[in-house]
């Protein structure tokens, strides 16, 4: 079977459905509720993980994406830079909540 490159469609499509809420949540990192980092993060790590092992599942099994291709790696890091947005969205929350605990003195 013949490989392909992922095509500049899908790359915007799947991009913006996870870049542009982990934008959003950077830039109002400070303003937000706890509860909502956390669920915005973790929409994150959901999302990209899916999106990542479905594409290798995917291919395992049709063995159509060109894995040597600049952009296709370049695509899938994408997804790993969300996924380490979304665990440090959901890491803040928990480290806002403890510091926010009063001390016991």
């Amino acid at each position: 079977m013949g490989t392909c490159q992922i095509d500049d469609f899908h790359s915007r499509m799947y991009s913006v459905l996870y870049i542009t809420p982990a934008i959003g949540a950077l830039l109002l990192f400070r303003a937000t509720a706890s509860i909502e980092l956390l669920t915005i993060g973790l929409t994150q790590i959901v999302g990209s993980s899916a999106t990542i092992l479905g594409i290798v599942i995917i291919d395992n099994q049709l063995e159509k994406i060109e894995w040597s291709a600049f952009g296709t790696w370049l695509w899938i890091s994408s997804f790993v830079i969300l996924l380490l947005t979304g665990l440090g969205l959901v890491w803040k929350p928990r480290a806002r909540s403890r510091s926010e605990i009063p001390s016991a003195t």
